[in-house]
């Protein structure tokens, strides 16, 4: 099956008087229609920066290089008016926090309906329609919530506005950035089972950037997982949590929360992702992993086909595989 999109090779910099710092670094996947691939990796690992990529909002000055392809064409390539055009039409983005990304200023329901004048080019009464069609999709009572500011909504219901705002124009891809931090796990729950149904009923492939691998194991396809601006690792998501090929990985689902493990002591990662501009030579992770040796800190793995369908950027790639060098 064809990609609907396509990222290769994308690397994302930030110029500066000492020369460039790559913030994303060479990375490449890809997004099938109707399924979910999910991003993970501690904070400052670039996955919300690829997003942002990916959609053309990158920070001042920040510079993204390799190709995007969107059923083909490179959004890369594309001026500043055709990527409008693209925005929220065709790719659309549910940010982490919307109270930044919510007008304070305006109704709820008169976001949601300019967002469908000026895409759709509905008239007033055609966007009001759609706009209650949205909020009860959501699960929002519509008179109520269309007539709210956003600072009269709670934290669940804001995202579900968001969510609201992102399917509006009925976009092909949607990007899910941390929907839900710091949501408690009930209205937790209730978001990610509106993504999902959402996804379902309108065949929408999602992007889903989270750092929590329970929440992943449960809704993802495929994972990418990214460490210092690298994709470190990729299989389906069965796949990965049956068995990491890479020690990143493998501390990180030993890390996670899980009912069988009462009881016991979790296992921890020591040391800290390194700043973005102090990235070691070899590769990044050997600092903090157990198995590094002198070809780790010499030699920059390369992201390489470690069984059918699946890639590891280490050099003990198959080592870890059996599973006798880490502890599960």
């Amino acid at each position: 099956m064809d990609a609907l999109l396509s990222v290769r090779d994308l690397t994302v910099s930030l110029p500066g008087r000492a020369g460039s710092i790559d913030l994303v670094r060479s990375i490449s996947f890809e997004l099938h229609s109707g399924a979910v691939h999910a991003l993970v990796g501690e904070s400052g690992a670039g996955k919300t920066l690829t997003a942002r990529a990916i959609l053309g909002l990158l920070p001042r000055g920040c510079e993204a290089r390799g190709q995007i392809l969107l059923n083909g064409s490179d959004l890369l390539q594309l001026p500043e008016s055709q990527l409008r055009a693209i925005r929220g039409r065709r790719i659309a983005m549910v940010f982490q926090q919307p109270d930044q990304h919510l007008n304070p200023s305006m109704r709820v329901g008169t976001q949601i309906e300019e967002v469908l004048r000026v895409h759709l080019s509905l008239d007033r009464d055609g966007a009001r329609r759609r706009t209650a069609e949205l909020l009860a999709l959501v699960e929002l009572p519509e008179r109520s919530a269309a007539r709210a500011f956003p600072h009269e909504l709670s934290g669940g219901m804001k995202q579900r506005v968001m969510i609201a705002l992102a399917i509006a124009c009925g976009p092909d891809i949607l990007i899910a950035d941390e929907p839900t931090t710091a949501l408690d796990a009930r209205v937790q729950a209730q978001i990610m089972k509106l993504l999902d149904r959402i996804r379902r009923e309108v065949c929408t492939a999602v992007l889903f950037i989270s750092h929590d691998l329970a929440l992943v194991g449960r809704v993802a396809d495929e994972v990418s997982v990214m460490y210092c601006g690298r994709i470190v690792e990729h299989a389906s998501a069965r796949a990965l949590f049956e068995c990491a090929h890479h020690p990143y990985t493998q501390r990180l689902i030993a890390s996670t929360p899980d009912p069988a493990k009462r009881g016991r002591p979790l296992a921890s990662i020591p040391g800290t992702v390194p700043d973005s501009g102090k990235v070691p030579d070899g590769c990044a992770f050997a600092p903090r992993c157990p198995l590094a040796g002198e070809r780790c800190r010499l030699e920059t793995p390369a992201l390489r086909t470690t069984e059918t369908g699946r890639r590891a950027a280490c050099h003990f790639a198959e080592a870890v595989m059996e599973g006798c060098l880490l502890d599960r």
